[in-house]
């Protein structure tokens, strides 16, 4: 049932919330850490946050999309792969802007809540069609 209003609204609530997400991440990681406020939480738990949201936001994606079955058919895979890649480009980046630097760790944040982002989803939406069945 969800999946069924995200597809037929898919820009509005899919689209436009993954592209403006993906550019508050980026900026977010451009910026200097000196001219932000310093959290009162792990650096690992923002990066896990920040890719748990990025994970469930593309894998959305790759799954309500029509133009490519092959990614609609491995969206897991597609998903997964995309933000490793990006997870790394991202480390790469900040090591180039001041007060950050390029952590391994991070990395691996990214990547654990990238992929609990997208079984997470995976559940609300077994969950979701199971509510529908009955």
């Amino acid at each position: 049932m969800i999946l069924n209003t995200l597809e037929k609204y898919r820009i509005y609530l899919v689209y436009v919330p993954l592209t403006l997400y993906w550019i508050f991440l980026f900026i977010a990681t451009t910026v200097s850490v000196e001219t932000l406020p310093t959290p009162r939480v792990s650096d690992k738990l923002l990066h896990f946050a920040a890719f748990a949201v990025l994970g469930v936001l593309l894998d959305l994606t790759a799954r309500i999309q029509s133009k490519n079955p092959w990614i609609k058919s491995n969206h897991f895979i597609f998903t997964y792969v995309l933000i490793m890649i990006y997870g790394a480009f991202d480390e790469i980046h900040q090591y180039f802007i001041p007060g950050r630097s390029a952590d391994y760790m991070d990395w691996i944040a990214d990547m654990a809540g990238a992929a609990t982002g997208v079984i997470l989803l995976h559940l609300f939406l077994l969950l979701d069609l199971k509510f529908v069945e009955k």
